[in-house]
């Protein structure tokens, strides 16, 4: 736990960053959610890079709106941002560019870290624990992480690729029948 000079707790940023949507929480050290903000799509394979920073800032903006000490960046600790479409190298700086500009644009300087929404998806469910889950929303993607830390994904490779199960797929054979 971290405290600034005055005493009052950080903040914490989540960001679950999709093809259909994205959703920003702030939360503070206690676990208590304090704001939420939502926008259109985050993952750039679905948007393009200018498109998905632009829905990232707005969530980003919406949320620190209704969290007034969120605005001002000494009380952020860490921001989280779990985003669809990081599965490759090459997809590490088109997601870098998004978050960074996104964050810079909202005035946040706090350290950040980017994983895949799978792995956002496993600790929210599971606290970090042992386990697995199975994402059918836009995409689908299922993840589980053993006692020793090893973990297995499946799927989450897009429409192109995969995703069996999603609402893309369901929709998509709907149109064929």
């Amino acid at each position: 736990m971290s405290v600034d000079a005055r005493g009052q707790g950080r903040l914490f940023v989540g960001v679950d960053g999709g093809a259909t949507k994205t959703r920003v929480v702030i939360g503070d050290q206690k676990g208590d959610l304090l704001a939420e903000g939502s926008a259109g799509a985050t993952n750039f394979q679905v948007v393009g890079v200018e498109r998905a920073t632009a829905n990232l800032s707005s969530a980003l903006a919406s949320a620190l709106a209704l969290a007034p000490a969120a605005g001002n960046s000494a009380f952020l600790g860490q921001v989280v941002v779990g985003i669809a479409g990081l599965d490759s190298p090459d997809d590490v700086p088109p997601i870098f560019s998004v978050v960074s500009h996104a964050l810079a644009g909202c005035g946040i300087s706090a350290d950040w870290q980017v994983v895949n929404d799978a792995v956002i998806a496993w600790a929210g469910a599971l606290g970090g624990e042992a386990g697995g889950i199975v994402i059918s929303g836009s995409g689908a993607a299922a993840l589980a992480v053993n006692g020793r830390g090893e973990v297995s994904r499946a799927d989450g490779l897009g429409h192109w690729l995969g995703d069996e199960g999603s609402g893309f797929e369901i929709g998509r054979n709907g149109l064929r029948a």
